[in-house]
């Protein structure tokens, strides 16, 4: 559900954005490293901010050392994305996504709400993040 009231993107490019989003859910839930970093810059000031203490990365090898322990856990994580809003100006785009984020593990599986924005820069006509934040709403403020 997109509200374009409230976006200035135009049709393909909140596809892209929006296929980049998808296609990171794929990597996750096959624990594709090599296709999760693909989404990103190379750039020394690529970052990523979790919900947890501590996952906090930036650069390339924090980004990968990041991944490596998120896929080293038992379980695998997907989100549900619920919301959606892109904007953009030339090469960049910036989005805000309200989601579910699914995690599961053999005998377990737990879903919690998430938001996540993040920024992404068209390189070599490829939409990248150069910043991705997610994070668990306090309790009641879905």
């Amino acid at each position: 559900m997109l509200d374009k009231r409230l976006m200035k993107v135009d049709d393909e490019t909140e596809r892209e954005v929006l296929d980049v989003l998808q296609t990171l859910n794929g990597h996750l839930a096959g624990r594709d490293l090599e296709g999760v970093l693909g989404l990103f810059v190379s750039d020394p000031d690529v970052t990523v901010i979790g919900s947890e203490a501590g996952e906090i990365a930036v650069g390339p090898s924090e980004l990968r050392a990041f991944f490596q322990r998120l896929f080293a856990r038992p379980g695998t994580f997907r989100f549900e994305w619920r919301t959606c809003r892109v904007s953009s100006e030339g090469d960049v785009a910036w989005f805000f996504a309200d989601a579910l984020a699914h995690y599961s593990e053999p005998g377990n599986a737990a879903a919690v709400p998430y938001r996540t924005t993040g920024v992404l820069a068209r390189r070599d006509d490829r939409w990248r993040f150069a910043h991705y934040h997610g994070s668990e709403p306090v309790s009641g403020q879905e």
